[in-house]
């Protein structure tokens, strides 16, 4: 079975350092007014209240590292079997 990959990105937990992006540029983009990370082709979604982004792919890049090193634990990346 084929690897599915959930890329989840928490906006209220980013701190705009840029990171995932300087790893990932094509998943991860900051925003120029707000200076927020954006989840490339991400859905919209509330968690718990406050809104997330999510991106599922069977190729989830350097997203792994982009979530490792993101100082604020803005990134998760969660593997599921198809």
């Amino acid at each position: 079975m084929a690897k599915k990959y959930t890329i989840t990105l928490y906006p209220d937990k980013c701190i705009g350092c840029g990171a995932c992006a300087g790893v990932e540029a094509e998943l991860f983009e900051m925003d120029e007014e707000t200076y927020i990370s954006k989840l490339k082709s991400s859905v919209k979604k509330e968690e718990d209240g406050k809104e997330v982004w999510v991106f599922e792919t069977d190729d989830p890049k350097n997203a792994k590292e982009a979530a490792e090193i993101c100082p604020g634990q803005a990134i998760k990346v969660e593997e599921s079997e198809e």
